[in-house]
C-alpha cells in the first residue's frame, strides 16, 4: 500500500480549514456534483487566459482562448449524435468567462502597456520535501500549477497569479501581500527554472459592476457593462507586484512539514477532526455538510461524483 503523501497549496489550505473536509476531497476523492457559478467562471477564465499567455495577444489567440471555455465534444458516435441534437446550453458563468477574456485581451492588447516575455503558462512543478519525510516517516511531495512565468522588461523573473474579482479596491489589493499561495508558487518557480523569482504579479480582472435590470437578457446586460470597461479600465484591471523573502518561504515549507505529519497521523488513526466553524466559510456552505451529517448513504452520494484528488495537476494531453 502506498503511504506517500502529495501536498498542494489547495490541499494544505483545505486541511487548515477542516481536516474532515480534506478527508472527503483528497482521501476519498469526492466532489459536489453541483457547480458554483463563481468557481465555474474562474475555472473557465483561467483556461482561456492560459491560451492568451502561451500564444500571445492576437485575434487568433483570442479565438482559441474562447474555444477553450466550451465543453469538449464527445468522441463516441452515439454520444456525439445526441450532443449535436441537444447541444449544451451555455451557463451565465460560462458567458461571463468569455466576456472577461474578450475584455482582458482588448485591454492588454494596448501596445502602450508594458510587455512580458512569456516563459510558459500553466506550468506544473513537483518537489520532494526531505524534512517532511523525516518528520512523517514517509515520502512527501509538494506540487502545484503556476498560472504564468514571465521575465519583465528588466529581465527579472516573476510568477504571475491570475485572479477574477468582484471589486478591485485598496482593501482587496492590500490583502494580496498576505497571500500564502504565491509563496508556494515562488518555491515552485525556482524548482522549474533554477532561478530565484523576484516576486509575484497579481494579474486581476474585475467582473462587471453594472446593475442587472429585472428580466434583462444576460448578453444584453454584458453589452451595457462593456461600456464601463472602456470608460474606466483602471478600475477593472490591475497588475500588483509583491515580493517575498527567503524567511517567508522557509516558514511555509516548515508549515507543510507539520501539516504532513498531522495528515499521516489521521490516516493511521482513522480520525479526521471536524471544524464546525468552517461549515459556512466565506458565507458559503461547505459542500461536504451532507456527508458529515448523514454519512455515505446512497441518497447522499447521489449529490457527489468521483474526481482524482489532485486533478488540477493533470495535463490536458496526458
Amino acid at each position: 500500500m502506498d503511504t506517500s503523501l502529495l501536498l498542494t497549496y489547495s490541499s494544505a489550505t483545505m486541511h487548515d480549514w477542516c481536516p474532515r473536509r480534506y478527508y472527503w476531497r483528497y482521501e476519498r476523492g469526492l466532489i459536489n456534483a453541483a457547480k458554483i457559478p463563481a468557481v465555474e467562471t474562474g475555472t473557465l477564465f483561467h483556461a482561456g487566459v492560459a491560451v492568451l499567455h502561451d500564444r500571445g495577444l492576437s485575434d487568433k489567440s483570442l479565438e482559441l482562448a474562447l474555444k477553450a471555455t466550451y465543453p469538449k465534444k464527445p468522441t463516441l458516435k452515439e454520444e456525439l449524435r445526441a450532443w449535436k441534437k441537444n447541444p449544451p446550453v451555455p451557463t451565465e458563468a460560462a458567458i461571463l468567462a468569455r466576456f472577461l477574456l474578450e475584455r482582458y485581451a482588448s485591454h492588454y492588447g494596448n501596445p502602450d502597456l508594458p510587455r512580458f516575455k512569456s516563459l510558459g503558462a500553466e506550468q506544473t512543478f513537483r518537489a520532494d520535501l526531505p524534512a517532511a519525510e523525516e518528520l512523517a516517516g514517509t515520502p512527501v511531495e509538494f506540487a502545484g500549477k503556476i498560472d504564468w512565468l514571465v521575465d519583465d522588461e528588466r529581465g527579472e523573473l516573476w510568477v504571475v497569479e491570475c485572479k477574477t474579482a468582484a471589486i478591485i479596491d485598496t482593501e482587496y489589493l492590500g490583502k494580496l501581500p498576505l497571500d500564502r499561495q504565491v509563496t508556494a508558487y515562488l518555491i515552485g518557480a525556482k524548482v522549474l527554472l533554477g532561478r530565484e523569482p523576484n516576486g509575484v504579479i497579481y494579474d486581476v480582472c474585475g467582473k462587471p459592476r453594472t446593475y442587472r435590470r429585472a428580466g434583462e437578457d444576460y448578453s444584453m446586460y454584458l453589452e451595457r457593462a462593456k461600456l464601463d470597461y472602456g470608460m474606466a479600465p483602471a478600475t477593472f484591471f490591475a497588475r500588483q507586484r509583491c515580493v517575498r523573502d527567503e524567511q517567508q518561504s522557509a516558514t511555509y515549507l516548515e508549515s507543510l512539514c507539520y501539516k504532513a505529519r498531522l495528515i499521516l497521523e489521521a490516516r493511521n488513526s482513522g480520525y479526521w477532526d471536524m471544524h464546525t466553524d468552517a461549515c459556512f466559510l466565506r458565507n458559503r456552505q461547505c459542500p461536504y455538510t451532507a456527508l458529515c451529517i448523514e454519512g455515505e448513504t446512497d441518497r447522499v452520494l447521489l449529490g457527489y461524483e468521483r474526481k482524482a484528488p489532485h486533478s488540477e495537476l493533470e495535463q490536458e494531453d496526458a
